[in-house]
This record gives structure tokens, sequence and C-alpha cells, in this order.
């Protein structure tokens, strides 16, 4: 009796686990028909274990409390729509009915009925009392989440408002010195950051060369729900309108940061005006091609930018068609002959053509300044002894300092132009002592092809040998083509097929003559 209620007490624990755990996920629409097939699988196995202990009539090796419990469960349970009409709950109703039948009919402890239906009703209240407990401990862990997770979003909150309370401080200091102590962190307070960042191109911050918002959104001025956005006026508009006075930004990176129409037009203002800034990069922003070509205006009139990209714009791509920006933009390369680099994907053959030769023209007439600047230093000019200032041409190019592996690599690629310079060099050497071996043999052989078959005397006599062995009338001999080029005299032979008065020149002497100038 006592391993069947042990037994049984097993299976009601598991009954009342698969209860609290059906309270718990309650509105999940994946957990919650997974948990009540599991509570229903517990209910047929109580029923079994009920029906089992109902083997004996008489007597029912169980307590009433026990039966109380499993009628409050029961009792508990609500099922989904889906699942509340199972069959499974309603037999296990009606084992337990037959169980409290059976323990009222055998008087247990030779009590009477009406002190067992008492009995039985105590125990029915104790265990909803204790239900109704366990079902709050289980809502009030809820409670705990959801105020956890309500006091981590006010701390958000309270941090967003911190950091909106630093804009005001940065946009009111005026003072340089004082703002450079006041830099917000960029991953934790980007909107601050940037709202720095532009103050200090409007402040003209000389430490401030580079001004990289690269995919960093600037806000529109009016947000999506129709309010305006008072951050907008302090990053995009401030910005392009310090770029009109600033005098230390070389490079402005605007690339995907939603740079609008109104602002591209001012930043086309501020481009006439602005004298120092080398490279402009705002692709894939929200440019028109009037906001575009009003940019390209701009860069007629400037005169120090290098390189200007200006690719995805919005509604189309202005390469892909013959409109006035173009015609714009080729009269700007025209203009302002600075600009050696176009980030721009031109489709229209004509335009396309137009402006490569442009850039290209750019390019030489930069090279060849270059090579100017170069021969008018103090060191082209015979003074390298001379202590002189030598200008920091790393500090004016914008360039980093070069750590050891690119001066590796550097030293690496000069020692294999000089190997190039020197073999080069011994090839022309080469081929032009070949060049000469080739004209010395070639005057040799001139007359080789003569058309009356005598070959050519050196001596200046056309007819066969005489007592004067190779002299002229004149007794004058004339020198060799051997002799004049090296100390080696070709000797005279006469052919070998009987005719005397022909000589030829030997092609041994030949081949020292070339070996010699090689």
């Amino acid at each position: 009796m006592a391993e069947s209620q042990a037994a049984f007490a097993s299976v009601l624990k598991k009954l009342e686990v698969r209860l609290a755990k059906v309270d718990q996920v309650q509105g999940s629409r994946v957990k919650l028909p997974k948990a009540e097939i599991e509570l229903l699988e517990q209910i047929l196995a109580t029923r079994d274990a009920l029906a089992a202990m109902l083997g004996d009539k008489t007597s029912l090796p169980i307590e009433i409390s026990v039966l109380a419990r499993v009628r409050v469960v029961l009792e508990s349970v609500k099922l989904s729509q889906a699942n509340e009409s199972d069959a499974r709950l309603t037999s296990c109703m009606a084992v337990v009915d037959s169980c409290e039948k059976v323990l009222k009919n055998s008087g247990v402890g030779g009590k009477t009925v009406a002190q067992l239906e008492k009995e039985l009703e105590e125990a029915l209240e104790k265990e909803k009392r204790a239900l109704s407990e366990r079902r709050s401990s289980i809502r009030l862990k809820d409670v705990h989440e959801a105020v956890s997770v309500a006091i981590k979003i006010k701390k958000m909150i309270a941090t967003q408002q911190a950091r909106r309370d630093m804009i005001p401080g940065i946009v009111e200091e005026m003072d340089l010195a004082a703002l450079l102590t006041k830099e917000p962190s960029k991953r934790d307070a980007l909107a601050a950051w940037m709202v720095w960042m532009v103050h200090r191109a409007h402040l003209n911050d000389p430490l401030l060369d580079v001004l990289d918002f690269s995919n960093l959104q600037m806000p529109h001025p009016v947000r999506t729900d129709g309010f305006k956005d008072s951050r907008a006026a302090l990053l995009a508009p401030k910005l392009v309108k310090a770029m009109a006075s600033n005098t230390f930004i070389t490079t402005l990176k605007l690339a995907n940061c939603n740079l609008q129409g109104p602002e591209g037009v001012e930043l086309g203002e501020a481009l006439k005006k602005n004298t120092t800034i080398r490279r402009l990069n705002i692709d894939s922003n929200m440019l028109a091609p009037a906001d575009l070509e009003a940019v390209i205006q701009g860069l007629k009139e400037n005169t120090t930018i290098e390189e200007f990209r200006c690719n995805n714009q919005l509604i189309c791509d202005i390469g892909r068609s013959s409109c006035s920006a173009l015609e714009n933009l080729l009269e700007a390369v025209q203009t302002n002959t600075r600009i050696v680099k176009l980030g721009l994907h031109i489709q229209e053959a004509h335009f396309n053509n137009e402006i490569s030769k442009q850039l290209m023209k750019n390019n030489q007439e930069a090279k060849a300044y270059n090579k100017t600047l170069v021969l008018e230093s103090p060191v082209s000019e015979g003074l390298g002894d001379v202590d002189l200032p030598m200008p920091n041409m790393s500090a004016s190019l914008q360039e980093p300092e070069l750590d050891v592996k690119m001066q590796a690599k550097r030293r690496a690629t000069l020692e294999i132009i000089d190997a190039q310079e020197a073999n080069e060099i011994e090839r022309m050497n080469i081929q032009a002592a070949a060049d000469l071996a080739r004209e010395v043999a070639e005057f040799g052989d001139d007359d080789d092809n003569d058309s009356s078959g005598e070959e050519w005397d050196p001596n200046g006599d056309s007819g066969g040998a005489d007592e004067n062995d190779g002299r002229g009338e004149s007794g004058y001999e004339a020198p060799s083509v051997s002799a004049a080029i090296s100390d080696n005299s070709v000797p005279n032979k006469a052919s070998g097929d009987g005719d005397e008065d022909g000589c030829h020149v030997d092609p041994a002497p030949r081949a020292s003559i070339m070996s010699e100038a090689v």
C-alpha cells in the first residue's frame, strides 16, 4: 500500500508540474500547444493509475486529501480551443468521482459518510489555496522580469537624454581648446560625436584635416512621423556652410550619409570659396541631377580639388544620360585642371571620351608641374652641400609616416628598377656594338654582288695583281678594312678556282672584328 501511494504521489507531482508549465506559456503560439499535449498525456497517466487502484472495490489505498489535490488540479485546467474538447480530461474526472464514492462507502477509519464529505470539502479548499499561491508565484516571476525590462528601458532613455543634453553644451562652446576636451564617445553617443565634429569644422580647427562621415546617416530635417528633428540643422546644413570658410580640411568624405538636395546646392556654393579641400566624396546620397549640377558648378571655380566622386545618386545616374550635368562636368575638368581623379561611371560615349582625355591631360600637366618643382629645388641647383632647411614633403602631401615594412618594400622596388635600368643599358650597348660590327662587315662586302663579277680590290685596281703587289699606279697602298678596325690585317687570297686577279676578305678576321666590337 505504501509503495502504491508513493508511486501515485510521483504521478501527481508530474501533473502539477505540467499544469504550472501551461500557465507559464500562456499567450505563446509555439510553446502553448506543446505544453498542453504534455499535460494531457500526464492526465491520462493519472487516470490509468487511479483506475488500477480501483481494482479492489472494498478498500482504496489512497487518502482523501490526495484525491482532493487531483480534483483541484483537474478543475483548474483551462485548455485552448484546439484541445478543450479532449476526452482525456473528462475521463480522468470520472475516475476521480468513482474513487471518492468508494472512499465514502468504505468508511475509512470508522468515519461516517458526512464526516468524510466534510473532510473532503476542507481538503479541496486547502488545495485550492495552495494552487492559487503557486500560480501567484509564477505570475510574480513574470512581473519581476517585466519590471527588470522596464528598468533597463528607463536607463536607456536616461542615457539618451544625457547624450542629448551634451549637444547644447557642444554647440554653445566657442572656445576651441575647451571644445576638444568635450569629445563624446563615437560608439556610445554617435549623434553627439557628429555634432562635435561639425562644430570643430565650423570653428576652423587646425587639427581637423579629414572629416569622414561615410555610412553615418545624418538625420533628415523632417522625421517619418512628420515632426521636425532639431539635430538636423546642427549637422548637414551647418557643415556645408562651414566648408566655405574652413581652411584646414583637405579631405571631405560624405558617402552614404543622407546628404539632401538643399545641402548639395549649398555645398556647391561653398566650393566656390573654399581654397584647401583636395578630395571630395559624395557617393550614394539623395542628390537629384539638378543638385549635383550645382556641386559641379562649384568645381569650376574651385582651384584645389584633385579628386571628386559622385556615383549612385537619387532618381538616376547622370552618367547614363546626356544631360546638362555632364556638360558642366566636362567644362569643370577643362577649367579646373587640378582635377586628376573622377569617380563617376559615365556610359554616354561622347562625354566619357572627352572627360577621359581631359583627365589624362590634367594628369600630364600635374606630373610636369611636380617635375618642375623638383628641378627648381635647392638640391637640383648644386646646393646639396649647403645646409638649407628642406621642406617637409610628407607633411605637405598629407601622407602618414611609412612603417618599416613599407620602407623595405620601397627599397626592394627601387632595387628592381635599378636592375632593370642596368640591364636595359647593357642591352643597348650590346645592340650598338652589334650594329657597328654589321656595318663594318657590310662595308667589306659592298661589291660582292657587282654585275661585272669582279671582286672589290682595296688597292683600287680593277685588274689582276701586278709587280707592285697591290699598289696602284701612284704607288699608294690603300689600308685594308681590318687595319681600319684593329691591328689584325686581312690577307688577300687568290680564289681557289684559278681567278688570280680577285681578292677575298677572310671571314675569320670579320668574326674577330665583331667579337672585339661586342
